[in-house]
């Protein structure tokens, strides 16, 4: 008995201690790790393509939604253009069953799965059983795949439908505004006709292409009116001979037939293929390709090659969730971490994320990624009835880089530590490099490069920004008076800060990351080149042939102070990047210093020359005004030209004197713009930024909050129009870049840690900052928590604010 009894005892401790391990992994196993604690979840299908969720990667995006118990989504790729330099999505699929499981579905889920980049959508029938279909593309490949499976045998649909199947002719009415989706034709007194596509059906498999005509190419257009006509062809034109589309397919696919239909707007045709026979398994795979091969049957021969590549779609997924498990583990910032989205700061964090992981879907693409879309824009008429257009169309055009808005999405990555991400906005640079030398050297005659603030793919100005000699519209009409080579639009026409700012940014993704920066160097020597010498040689004429000033200082006249102020001299952004630009050139590694630059007495030299920023006196209040002298102001505008000291170009932090002046500037803001400019939450607008780095805790926080909560479409981060489209990429890009100075600020070899950060916000971070350092810890109450910092040896350099 006392045997049993023993043997009792021994299993109730037993039991007891084999509950007491057990529970606690419960509980871990009830907590969902980032980032699939930021997954998007919806239960009930969509309206529309408005209620799309984005999903991609490598250079491939796609808004996926269900809508009447139809799967259907859009897909776009980096580096497809139009003849007339749109940007047009490569199409859009639709798929759905026989008998239709979402049609009565008892459960219904979709949801973004954020660890492995893919969207899952699922459906239970009470009759016809479960149903789940998996969309993702791969990061090395341009490939798209569907996997399809399901409890019961079932037929599985799959249609491609197109809506350029015929040529399309674009409105010339300003008012329409139908040209501002093809934006270098915009005033254009000529007719412009969408070439359609070209599509090839094939029993188990469908091949669709567009060809770019070389008589319609705008590229060609802009060398002719920019008087470079003798150098077409001799520089780099992604529009020409280009052949962009691909193949949609399976091996138990047969096609059915070819159909007509309407979504939203637009009429489309449709080519169904169905499974050969009742299934519980189909996978569809879609691939693409881009080839200046200039005609169908090389092209045609060449996406055959791609499809037969051997890598399959198990290793592809192998290789995808190794990728993506990666990129989460560079860097996070998960607000109030013990909340969920009940909670209205949780929510601000996750969308700090979903913006980057919008981002990373054009990680390798051949274009930097659009601020007006990026990768995953949808039907203009489901933005605003004011553009009733088609799936191709969003405002501000497809194939023209507005620079103050592209950086917006290109600063964050820095802290995120996706410098490879960065690398396609600075080979798109180096790619049209030559051509900003050749417009540089044929309208002046010196050296150096340039690019306009609202350039092209093909690295000349936007033609209806350039002017026509023949309009519809009298605004994009070029007077004969105009300095040859300038564009003609009022606010841009002396607005080069972005060449600095970029060329800036070049040398803190060096100063970040230690990479080779060796090949985008002849950007950053370029634009110092214009710069000196294009102001030299204004000056000549503006100042009795002296090309400086009687201190010895360049006269920075005509430029602008953003679009807000122009005819301005010696404007503050740009004397800001110059200094940036000059001090950020002489930390280079020497080699780089003597190859590319003269050597360090040379970028010494020229800092020398660079003015000081000029004050002024208001009721006692030292001010820093838009230039030395301003000649027009557009007063409404609200762009901060006193930010850009202070970020990203860090020539004023807290505690300098100059940010007294700063706080000045502030307080008679109405003197040079209206005071609102600062309240701003709207794309673009940046007073979060300003005020984190100005170090007012209330006003960053408040802003950044407001940037980053909730946007008015379904899924959170779909946030516009704004300034600009849907997604409104710089409306992610200021609040995350607001976010992240409030936490770190990244100045010389300091890293300051909460300059800016309310004591109600708690956060789990992981940053990067520079010399290849990164920062893991938590704020909890306003205290820095766990902090750990590798390489150790630069933990001397934090300050804890």
């Amino acid at each position: 008995m006392r045997i049993k009894a023993k043997r009792s005892l021994t299993k109730r401790y037993l039991f007891l201690l084999l509950f007491i391990t057990i529970v606690p992994n419960i509980e871990a196993q009830k907590k969902v790790d980032y980032p699939d604690m930021y997954n998007v979840v919806w239960d009930s299908q969509s309206k529309d393509a408005a209620g799309s969720m984005p999903v991609g990667g490598g250079d491939i995006g796609m808004n996926v939604w269900v809508e009447g118990n139809e799967l259907l989504f859009y897909m776009q790729r980096s580096g497809v253009h139009d003849e007339y330099n749109g940007f047009p999505k490569l199409g859009r699929v639709r798929i759905w069953t026989e008998p239709n499981i979402f049609d009565g579905a008892a459960t219904f889920r979709q949801e973004l799965k954020l660890s492995e980049s893919y969207v899952e959508v699922s459906a239970n029938h009470p009759q016809h059983g479960m149903v789940t279909f998996k969309i993702w593309s791969e990061v090395n490949r341009p490939k798209i795949h569907v996997e399809c499976k399901s409890s019961k045998a079932i037929t599985y649909y799959s249609q491609f439908e197109s809506w350029r199947t015929k040529p399309r002719k674009l409105n010339m009415d300003k008012k329409i505004k139908d040209r501002w989706g093809w934006w270098d034709t915009g005033g254009w007194a000529h007719d412009v006709i969408l070439e359609p596509d070209n599509f090839k059906q094939e029993d188990t498999g469908f091949s669709f292409y567009h060809i770019n005509p070389e008589e319609k190419l705008t590229s060609k257009l802009a060398y002719e009116i920019t008087g470079l006509g003798e150098h077409y062809g001799k520089y780099y034109d992604p529009l020409k001979d280009l052949v962009w589309g691909g193949w949609m397919g399976a091996d138990n696919l047969i096609y059915d037939q070819k159909v007509e239909g309407k979504y939203t707007l637009t009429n489309f045709t449709g080519w169904r293929y169905k499974s050969k026979k009742p299934t519980k398994k189909q996978h569809i795979e879609l691939v693409f390709h881009n080839s200046h091969c200039s005609t169908a049957s090389k092209w045609l021969d060449e996406i055959e090659d791609i499809k037969e590549d051997k890598v399959s779609m198990a290793e592809a997924w192998k290789s995808n969730t190794k990728w993506w498990k990666a990129f989460w583990e560079k860097s996070y910032m998960v607000l109030n971490p013990k909340k969920d989205e009940n909670d209205s700061i949780w929510r601000m964090g996750r969308n700090y994320n979903l913006f980057r992981y919008m981002t990373a879907l054009n990680a390798y693409g051949e274009n930097p990624t659009m601020f007006n879309g990026g990768l995953i824009s949808f039907d203009p008429s489901l933005v605003t009835k004011r553009f009733p257009f088609h799936p191709d169309w969003r405002c501000w055009s497809g194939g023209n880089y507005t620079l103050q808005n592209q950086r917006w999405v290109y600063w964050p990555m820095l802290k995120w530590g996706d410098f490879e991400h960065m690398e396609s906005q600075f080979d798109f640079f180096e790619r049209t490099l030559e051509v900003g030398k050749l417009r540089v050297s044929e309208n002046y005659g010196f050296e150096g490069w340039v690019f306009e603030e609202v350039g092209t793919v093909y690295g000349l100005p936007m033609p209806m920004h350039y002017g026509f000699k023949e309009v519809y519209d009298e605004q994009r009409k070029r007077p004969d008076w105009i300095e040859q080579g300038l564009s003609t639009n009022w606010c841009t026409i002396h607005h080069h800060t972005a060449m600095l700012e970029f060329s800036y940014m070049i040398l803190e993704y060096h100063r970040y990351s230690g990479r080779d920066i060796s090949k985008w160097l002849p950007i950053v020597k370029g634009t110092i080149d214009f710069f000196d010498n294009y102001y030299r040689h204004k000056a000549k004429y503006n100042a009795n042939w002296q090309e400086l000033d009687p201190d010895g200082k360049l006269i920075i006249f005509p430029a602008a102070a953003c679009e807000s102020h122009y005819y301005v001299s010696n404007p503050v952004p740009d004397l800001a990047g110059l200094k940036a630009v000059a001090k950020g050139v002489q930390k280079l590694p020497q080699d780089w210093v003597d190859k590319f630059f003269g050597g360090i007495n040379k970028i010494k030299n020229f800092e020398k020359t660079i003015p000081d920023f000029h004050l002024d006196d208001i009721d006692g209040d030292v001010v820093i005004p838009p230039g030395r002298s301003v000649a027009y102001s557009w007063w409404k505008k609200t762009e901060l030209y006193i930010n850009y000291p202070m970020f990203p170009f860090n020539q004023i932090e807290k505690g300098d004197k100059e940010m007294d002046y700063v706080f000045n500037t502030y307080k008679h803001w109405d003197t040079w713009q209206t005071p609102d400019a600062w309240e701003v939450v709207h794309s673009w607008n940046n007073g979060n930024v300003a005020f984190a780095r100005m170090g007012v805790v209330d006003k960053a926080a408040d802003l950044t909050y407001k940037t980053l909560a909730d946007g008015p479409f379904r899924f959170p981060s779909f946030w516009g129009p704004g300034n600009d489209w849907v997604p409104d990429h710089n409306w992610g890009g200021t609040g995350a870049v607001g976010l992240q100075e409030m936490l770190v600020q990244t100045l010389d070899d300091k890293i300051v840690l909460t300059p800016t950060w309310p004591d109600d916000w708690n956060c789990n971070f992981k940053v990067i900052a520079p010399k290849q350092t990164t920062i893991t810890g938590k704020v909890v109450n306003g205290e820095i928590k766990d902090l750990e910092v590798l390489p150790k040896e630069r933990k001397k350099d934090v300050i804890i604010n």
